[in-house]
């Protein structure tokens, strides 16, 4: 019995050393820890919403509407948007934190270009080159708010114009610690970009009860002539 009681005794004391290990590096690495969170999260992901196209109407609308030739995919994922990149012949740049997410994208599509980057680190200079449109899609809500501005300002300075589907300020549940709401028109406006479109796309009409009703915008870098 005491070696019994001294061995689960053993057991808690090490389960919460660990919890407190984890949290101190979370804390000291905090991109190390969030890639470790979406690698154990990849495959959930892909199983769950993988073959989804229900915004891939809107995406290349947006696509033309703004004539683009090149995109690159903020947080791609498994790929799942690929196919309207390659259905309409555009170059194309998948960008993800999670390693395992792009080992899912690469086996799916294996000329892809796929590029192991964190939305807040994106920038002309990171890529080595620069695109048309910037495709968002639920990426950017998951990055706080002291490293937001960060992102939005590394991604307009490698794009003409960006579309993004991100739970807004006023959707965003309270006190999330990986969900959260920013004011994307203020953000988008301060490095120089306007508003040209946005809209609702409405899956529940499509998936009853199994995605809610998400917002996008479309904005766009101001001109010379505009300015």
């Amino acid at each position: 019995m005491f070696w019994t009681a001294a061995g689960k005794g053993s057991r808690v004391v090490s389960y919460r050393l660990y919890a407190a290990g984890r949290s101190f590096i979370g804390r000291l690495f905090p991109m190390l820890a969030l890639r470790r969170f979406w690698d154990n999260k990849a495959e959930h992901v892909h199983r769950q919403w993988g073959a989804w196209h229900h915004d891939f109407e809107v995406i290349t609308e947006c696509i033309d509407a703004v004539n683009a030739h090149s995109v690159l995919d903020v947080g791609c994922g498994s790929g799942r948007l690929f196919p309207i990149y390659s259905s309409k012949g555009l170059c194309f740049c998948g960008c993800d934190l999670s390693r395992t997410a792009l080992k899912l994208a690469k086996s799916r599509y294996p000329a892809a270009d796929l590029r192991a980057i964190a939305a807040e680190d994106i920038s002309p200079k990171s890529l080595g080159q620069t695109f048309d449109l910037a495709v968002c899609n639920r990426v950017l809500q998951h990055i706080r708010p002291a490293t937001i501005e960060r992102a939005i300002r590394g991604i307009s300075g490698a794009v003409s114009s960006v579309y993004i589907n991100e739970t807004t300020m006023e959707h965003a549940p309270r006190g999330s610690d990986y969900l959260f709401g920013h004011d994307y028109i203020a953000l988008f406006d301060r490095v120089g970009f306007e508003l040209v479109s946005s809209g609702w796309i409405q899956p529940g009409e499509l998936r009853p009860g199994e995605l809610t009703p998400q917002q996008w915008f479309l904005f766009k870098r101001l001109t010379e002539k505009t300015l």
